[in-house]
Formats: structure tokens, C-alpha cells, sequence
């Protein structure tokens, strides 16, 4: 068959087999091998595919090949269920009373950055965006991907809208699960993606379907999810998955309300797709093999650099990469003069990383963080911690022109000569296609003035800036807020520090580290037994604990219908790290937070219990991932009304993979949403004796 005709014919076989509306996978029953004495094709057209090199005659080495052009060709179709975002038929002006069904087809692979897909990138610029390039970093590096992207397919919907993804899992020998960050997934706790907490992990080669009402307005994150497997101080070797998202299987969500009922909405003109700004800490290789010889290395965990919707390069800080920083292509968003944009600022980071981002001659008026919004605040830059969201109108009211987006990296990102920033550009219509003048570096994207939500506050001076915490926000989300006034039926004190043993450093709560359970515990939930769990801090002497390292499957219970308080306590003073602290299945409010010099539980305990905590109970800010102070502490309060079993965990990802978790349990069994039939099923077997 000659090639050409051979491409085509495969190119339709693998779009008729291709899920449409049908949640069920059909199988591609054969592949068509494509021979050829040799290949040497180089499309010169923008966009296009180019390979280089020849391509042996024989069967096995020209499948390759052939499967890539034909994946790349499928995946670049800008049908909306595939590529999602702004081609979806679900973006559009959100409407009182009425909803749609919106359909996704997730297709999860293994994949290269920087492959012959990218062509000449970056030498010819529009070689990154060939079809199926991803050229995330500028580095040839394994990637796990949807539908062949960095970032993943984009899901913008309106509120009460049904979301079905339908999730094939290609990966050759991997589990995976998808989380909506941020959705609370009322009444329907079994979508929430937490692997062995709510679901078994979706198998290689399996399928699944995601079926959820968008029930949470606002800024929001779909990513995979860790669960590692570590269960000893002993066990030396860490496990290499569970850092999917890391490495790139993240994408926006985002979900709107009708205009008359979204507070803010007067403070802007346009909410576009296209001004989703989702920031990525990226490594120049995957992050499992870095950051595990790394931990059993006993080496210190530095950033790398960042990726802005999948764009922009990675500088070299110690001789071992090729340096890409000034070569590629970064992300630009492009302004009307005189008009308002609400950008939706999503970040994740595998290290400890937050980031300080500003736009250059602009200012950013905050109307949101995570899923609620705020009275309005100006200020002139704002630090997301892992997991965080912010929603920023910017007024393009300077001279036409283009202005520096900048985002620069603190903690382990600014240490030992590590300076990691990225940048992105706002462009003003008519405006030539070209860099800012400003000097990109690190020091310029310092920016001087109000900082919304410092870090490290108990280290680090901000000499050149006035600083606003997140407790001082304002809520005025009056259709999300909680009753969280009146004496809590429930104060619960959670609290962590990082511990060191012979095998290295890990961040515990309650001095233990959480072990995944070998099935979800809220699928299979009559099979629990109470020698499975731990509740809070263990004895040293029990059977969870070896040479000192304790690790259960930590459960916290919180009755149905009760005010919780929850005061999350950062005992360690030797680092100068927050813990951003991510609870599914809820959003909470922010009553208060403060650093205490030598802080122990015992003083946070004494405060609280004599009222010498000042909280904010009108109108504290509404959030599902909170900053909290290293050497200090946190108070959240929340209603329990969502019966299941809720992950709560450091959204740093190295922190999640070293088991610095634990899991809320909102009522009883019998008061949680029934499992759902032939819901699939997993868990630990032996043959029987007989």
C-alpha cells in the first residue's frame, strides 16, 4: 500500500474507532502497518508534521511512526469534546435556568516533549505548535498527557450543567485517577478521582466514566492524583508513579453563573477561555526519578522552572540541561485598550515553589480566590501557593504595546543560586509581535507595593511591600457562604512538622505519615475493619510504628451537620516553607492565621481555649486550599452536609507522595449516597489454604 493512502486509511480507522457521545470505548480491532523503503517527509507549511530521517522496511520499526501521525492528526482536530475549552459547545453566556450535558473524551498517554512531532522548534517558532508537539519546557523529556496537550483538554461550563468525561487509560502499566479540584461533588462523593479513597484506580488499558454536576462555581483545577505506595521507614525505595500531574496531565476548569447572579461582574467586560492562565512547576525530567533520587539521596528538593499554559523554557542553574529559558516560545494574551479582562490564575507545584506574580505598569484588582469571590482588592502583586486560584481583573489602560505577565518562584525556587521565574505577555491589539523591553530577570520580577498572600511570613522580611493575608479578605459569595457562627460542636486540632529518620526527612501529621488502604474506602466501605485505621496521633509502641516511623491510614470522623473547627497547626521552625492545605469534598471559611514565635501545640491550644485567637466570623473568606504559616497556624471553619470519605492533604505534590495526608469522614455509612451499581472494585487477595 503505498504510504500516503496507507496514513489515510489508518487516519479514518482510528477516527471511526475514536469515543464520541458513546461512554463506551470501542477497541480498534487491528492496526494498518504502513511500509515504506524510506520516509523523509518535511511538510512546509505552518503546523505541519516533520520527520526526519529513514524509516527501516521492517513492520516494528515503522509502526511508530505511523501510530504518532495518525494519534497527531487526531488529537489536533478541534472537536470541542477533544480539545475542550473555547471550541466546546458548553462555553458560552451562561443562562438562568438553563443547562446542558457536556461531553469530554479523555484519552491519557505516555508521550515525549520536544519530539520529531515539533519539528525545527524553536528555530521555526511555528514548529511548537505542530499538531501533537508538546513542547513544554523546550527539553526532550517523557510526559504523561490527555489527548496529546500540555495543558490537557480545558472543561468551561455553567453551574448546574451535567460533565461527562469519559477517561481512557492507555498508559501500558499504570492506574490512574482524575480530580476535580475544587468541586464539591455534593450528594456524589464517588467522582471525586481520590484514588483508594473513592474510587480503585482506572487500569491500564481500562476505561471509566466521570458523571458530575458542575455544582461549584468559580476558578477551578482538573489533574491526576497521587496515590504512592509507602508504608515503612524501612522501605528505601519510593515508588515512581504518582506525579502524572507533574508532569503534565492537568487542565483547566472553570465554572460560570449567569452574569446577574456572579458577584463582580460589574468590574469587567469580558471572562474569556483564552484568559485562563495556568501556571505549571516544571522539571527537565520526570518528576518521580528527580525527586525520588532526590529524597533517597538525601538531597535538598529545588525548583526548575515554570511552564504558562504549557509554554516558555527552563533555565540551567547547574550545568546539567540544555538551556531553553530564551529560546521558547512563551504564552501571550492578547487586550483590547480601554477594555477589563477577568484572568483566572490556577498554579500547582511538585516542590515547595509559590509564586509571586504581577504585570508590568498594571495593577491587579483580586475579585476571587479559589471557587468564591471577594470584595474587590487592588493590589499590586498576589502569591499562589500549590493548588490556589485567583481570579484578577487587569484594565488594559496603558499605552499599546506588550508588558511583561511575570511569575517568580520563592522558597526552594529562590535558593543556593536557583532563581526560578517565568514569564508571560499581555498584548494589546495592534501592537507588534514582539517581546516587551523590560528586562526579564529575576530581581525585576520582584515587584514592590501591596502583596496579596505572603508566605513564609515567620522568615521572610517584605521590606519593599505592605502585605494583605488571605484571613483578611472579605466573602461576598452570599449563595456559598456557610453559617459558621455560634460555638463549633466540634474543635479539632490538626497539626505537622517535618520529622527525620535514617531514610530522610518527611512532613507527618500527628507524627504519622498516611498509608493508602488497599481499597476505596468509600466504595467498599462494608469491608472496613477497625485494626485498618488510625485516628490522629498512634502510640510509638504500636503496630503502626517501626524504629519510630509511624504510617496508618489516618481517619478523622465529623458527624453529619456539624460546625467543625479545624485549627491546622505548622510546628516546624527550621523551615521556611507554608503547607498549602487542601480539603476535597467542601469549601471552608478562613477565620484566622498568625506566626508565633517558638510554637508549640500546647500555646496554640491555650489561645484558642482562652479567646485569644482573633476570629473573623462575618464574612471570612471562602476557600478548598489554604496557605497556612509556617511556625504558625490556620483556623477553618465549615458545616459538614456532604456525607462521604474526604481527602485532606498538602497539595505540594512531593508532600502528597510522602504521605502528608489524612481523611475526613463526614457522617456514617448509612448516611452516605449508595455505591453505584457495578461500580468497579479492588483490593488485596490470596488463595485460600483449602
Amino acid at each position: 500500500m503505498p504510504f500516503t493512502w496507507c496514513i489515510l486509511v489508518m487516519l479514518v480507522s482510528i477516527i471511526t474507532a475514536l469515543p464520541k457521545q458513546n461512554p463506551d470505548f470501542p477497541v480498534i480491532g487491528s492496526l494498518i502497518f504502513c511500509e515504506s523503503d524510506a520516509l523523509d517527509y518535511a511538510a512546509t507549511e505552518a503546523g505541519s508534521l516533520q520527520f526526519r530521517g529513514n524509516v527501516d522496511e521492517d513492520v516494528g520499526s515503522s509502526v511508530p511512526v505511523s501510530v504518532a501521525v495518525a494519534r497527531a492528526r487526531v488529537f489536533a482536530v478541534e472537536d470541542g469534546v477533544i480539545a475542550g475549552g473555547g471550541s466546546h459547545a458548553c462555553y458560552r453566556d451562561c443562562v438562568e435556568g438553563v443547562a446542558m450535558t457536556c461531553t469530554y473524551n479523555f484519552t491519557i498517554t505516555a508521550s515525549t516533549a520536544m519530539s520529531y512531532l515539533c519539528g525545527d522548534c524553536p528555530n521555526n517558532v511555528s514548529a511548537c505548535s505542530n499538531p501533537s508537539c508538546i513542547a513544554a519546557g523546550g527539553i526532550v523529556r517523557p510526559v504523561t498527557v490527555v489527548n496529546d496537550r500540555i495543558p490537557g483538554p480545558g472543561i468551561q461550563v455553567c453551574l448546574g450543567d451535567t460533565v461527562i468525561v469519559n477517561v481512557q487509560n492507555s498508559f501500558g502499566v499504570r492506574g490512574i485517577t482524575l480530580h476535580w479540584h475544587g468541586l464539591k461533588m455534593t450528594g456524589n462523593p464517588y467522582m471525586d478521582g481520590a484514588p483508594y479513597i473513592t474510587q480503585c484506580p482506572i487500569g491500564p488499558h481500562n476505561s471509566f466514566q466521570y458523571k458530575f454536576l458542575a455544582d461549584t462555581p468559580g476558578t477551578l483545577i482538573w489533574h491526576s492524583h497521587v496515590a504512592m505506595s509507602l508504608v515503612r521507614e524501612s522501605d528505601r525505595t519510593k515508588g515512581s508513579e504518582g506525579y502524572e500531574e507533574a508532569d503534565g496531565m492537568f487542565g483547566a476548569l472553570v465554572v460560570r453563573r449567569p452574569l446577574p447572579s456572579e458577584p463582580n461582574s460589574d468590574l469587567y467586560d469580558h471572562d474569556l477561555a483564552e484568559h485562563s492562565v495556568i501556571v505549571w512547576h516544571w522539571y527537565p525530567e520526570p518528576s518521580a526519578t528527580l525527586i525520588n533520587n532526590g529524597f533517597n539521596s538525601k538531597a535538598t528538593l529545588y525548583g526548575a522552572g515554570l511552564i504558562i499554559n504549557g509554554k516558555g523554557g527552563i533555565e540551567d542553574f547547574f550545568g546539567r540541561y540544555q538551556k531553553t529559558f530564551d529560546t521558547m516560545p512563551r504564552e501571550v494574551f492578547t487586550v483590547a485598550q480601554g477594555k477589563r479582562y477577568r484572568f483566572r490564575v490556577v498554579y500547582n507545584s511538585a516542590p515547595d515553589c509559590p509564586v509571586q506574580m504581577s504585570i508590568d505598569d498594571h495593577r491587579l484588582l483580586v475579585v476571587a480566590t479559589d471557587s468564591a469571590a471577594v470584595e474587590p482588592i487592588e493590589v499590586d502583586s498576589v502569591i499562589l501557593n500549590a493548588g490556589e486560584r485567583y481570579d484578577i481583573v487587569v484594565t488594559a489602560n496603558q499605552t499599546v504595546g506588550n508588558y511583561w505577565i511575570r511569575f517568580r518562584g520563592l522558597a526552594f525556587c529562590n535558593r543556593n543560586g536557583v532563581k526560578v521565574h517565568q514569564e508571560a505577555i499581555l498584548r494589546y491589539e495592534d501592537a507588534d509581535e514582539e517581546l516587551p523591553t523590560a528586562n526579564n530577570t529575576y530581581t525585576e520580577a520582584d515587584r514592590e507595593g501591596l502583596v496579596l498572600n505572603p508566605v513564609g511570613v515567620g522568615h521572610i522580611s517584605y521590606p519593599e511591600n505592605s502585605t494583605v493575608r488571605i484571613s483578611e479578605l472579605t466573602n461576598i459569595d452570599l449563595e456559598q457562604a456557610q453559617n459558621i457562627t455560634g460555638v463549633p460542636d466540634n474543635v479539632t486540632y490538626v497539626w505537622y512538622r517535618f520529622n527525620t529518620f535514617p531514610s530522610g526527612s518527611y512532613p507527618q501529621l500527628f507524627n504519622t505519615t498516611f498509608s493508602f488502604p488497599s481499597f476505596p474506602l468509600l466504595t467498599q466501605r462494608d469491608s472496613i475493619t477497625s485494626d485498618m485505621y488510625c485516628s490522629g496521633e498512634v502510640p510509638s509502641d504500636s503496630g503502626y510504628c517501626s524504629d519510630g516511623f509511624c504510617s496508618c491510614t489516618n481517619i478523622l470522623n465529623f458527624p453529619l451537620d456539624s460546625l467543625v473547627e479545624l485549627v491546622i497547626v505548622d510546628l516546624d521552625s527550621f523551615t521556611h516553607m507554608d503547607h498549602p492545605m487542601h480539603l476535597h469534598g467542601t469549601q471552608f471559611h478562613v477565620v484566622a492565621m498568625e506566626t508565633i514565635q517558638n510554637i508549640t501545640l500546647d500555646t496554640v491550644k491555650q489561645l484558642n481555649e482562652q479567646g485569644g485567637i482573633p476570629k473573623k466570623l462575618t464574612g471570612p473568606p471562602l476557600k478548598d486550599t489554604v496557605s497556612v504559616p509556617v511556625s504558625g497556624y490556620a483556623v477553618i471553619r465549615f458545616r459538614v452536609t456532604n456525607p462521604g470519605y474526604w481527602f485532606f492533604h498538602c497539595h505540594i505534590s512531593s508532600h502528597a507522595a510522602l504521605g502528608m495526608a489524612a481523611v475526613f469522614k463526614f457522617g456514617e455509612h448509612q448516611e452516605m449516597a449508595p455505591t453505584p451499581r457495578n461500580f468497579p472494585t479492588c483490593g488485596d487477595w490470596q488463595l485460600p489454604d483449602n
